[in-house]
């Protein structure tokens, strides 16, 4: 007896073994389907869109003709949130903006002029959309971004075929910006004003104000005393 129970419990355990699969298997070819369905929208959103682009462009070429005005600019296509995807600009060029379906952050732009494409830009963000990187693959241009947990900038790179540079920045407590690459050490006073800079030559550039917040005079490379109306206006 118990032998028999033994194997109906097996048999039971196989069958749900194998409608657990079923169902895994089910699963996904609905979610294969499903991507194919997004794939294929997109796909006619974009064939609808170079069909609007090709109308739209043969009647800037019959304008030009004709000598007609030609628009300066005009959006054939919007996304859901009304955002330009095409753009069409009266010497011809073709700008196509695409978004990311998740949070609608621009991800490419694309500008095209008789048939070349002419500049190739791609975007990428972190979690609170901060830019991270800008990527140029026509000219070969690369900008990285990175950020503090304030979301304020703390390094920005750049890089091309023959070149390369990079700046660094820092802040204060008070979100006041404290060095940069290039500028150097800056200080401030109470009122959040810039007081002072030492730049890369070690050369300080002090700054004053008036009691209205107006700078009304400054040292350095740049040194010049202003003048200000009663109505804060500069008299020189």
């Amino acid at each position: 007896m118990q032998i028999a129970v033994n194997i109906y419990q097996q048999r039971s355990d196989e069958i749900q073994q194998q409608a657990d699969e079923a169902l895994e298997t089910a699963n996904n070819y609905k979610q294969q389907a499903s991507e194919q369905t997004t794939q294929l929208n997109k796909i006619m959103n974009e064939l609808e869109d170079q069909k609007n682009t090709q109308q739209e462009l043969q009647t800037v070429l019959n304008n030009r003709l004709n000598g007609t005005i030609v628009a300066l600019w005009t959006a054939i296509s919007y996304d859901a949130y009304n955002k330009p995807k095409s753009i069409l600009y009266g010497n011809g060029s073709l700008t196509r903006n695409i978004y990311s379906p998740h949070n609608n952050n621009l991800t490419s732009i694309e500008i095209g002029r008789g048939g070349d494409l002419i500049n190739n830009m791609s975007y990428r963000y972190d979690k609170h959309n901060n830019i991270t990187s800008i990527v140029n693959s026509i000219t070969n241009e690369t900008h990285n971004y990175s950020y503090d947990d304030m979301d304020r900038i703390t390094n920005w790179q750049y890089s091309n075929n023959s070149y390369n540079t990079k700046k660094n920045y820092h802040y204060n407590s008070q979100n006041n910006l404290t060095f940069k690459t290039g500028a150097g050490n800056m200080t401030y006073n109470t009122a959040n004003q810039l007081t002072s800079r030492i730049d890369n030559n070690t050369l300080t550039h002090t700054y004053q104000y008036d009691a209205n917040g107006n700078q009304t005079q400054s040292t350095g490379n740049n040194a010049r005393i202003i003048e200000y109306t009663p109505f804060n206006k500069p008299k020189n």
